[in-house]
């Protein structure tokens, strides 16, 4: 006798049920195992549906150096930048970062949750996008993490056509 069995199961996905928000939570998971340039959590925002970086917005003294993104096609300062709920854009409403124009480091990050359509009216000043940064809560132990950006002439090597390496 031939017999056959089909085992069927799913797994629930989250659907917001209670309002028409659309967004992402980047878990500590994804924000790890993804290389990242600098460290900078915020490129994480650009794998999201209908984020890009705005090219021609350049970062100056008075804008900041950071990343400027464009959410369904908004001007890079009607984003809000939140870490733990609380406001950290810059002076003139434009990107929270460094001087350097990272935003923070991956680990201090916990999550962070990329809202790009239709949020509610807590965040009332944004109309391009809301980036929620959660930090990671800390323990009584010491403990830390070490990295190190390793650059210099002996590790560059020249292009095919170039005569000798490029400075």
């Amino acid at each position: 006798t031939v017999s056959e069995s089909i085992e069927v199961s799913a797994t629930a996905i989250g659907v917001e049920t209670r309002s028409s928000t659309f967004g992402t939570l980047v878990t500590r998971e994804q924000i790890d195992n993804q290389p990242l340039n600098g460290r900078d959590f915020s490129q994480l925002i650009l794998l999201q549906p209908g984020a890009v970086q705005a090219r021609s917005d350049n970062g100056d003294v008075l804008t900041g150096k950071g990343a400027k993104i464009s959410v369904h096609g908004a001007r890079t300062n009607q984003n809000a930048y939140l870490l733990d709920g609380t406001d950290i854009m810059d002076a003139l409403g434009r990107t929270a970062s460094s001087a350097q124009g990272l935003v923070s480091g991956i680990e201090s990050v916990q999550e962070f949750t990329v809202l790009t359509n239709t949020f509610s009216a807590e965040h009332g000043r944004a109309s391009g996008g809301v980036f929620n940064i959660a930090t990671r809560s800390g323990t009584n132990q010491y403990h830390g993490s070490l990295f190190e950006y390793h650059r210099n002439d002996a590790l560059d090597t020249r292009n095919f056509f170039d005569a000798e390496k490029p400075p």
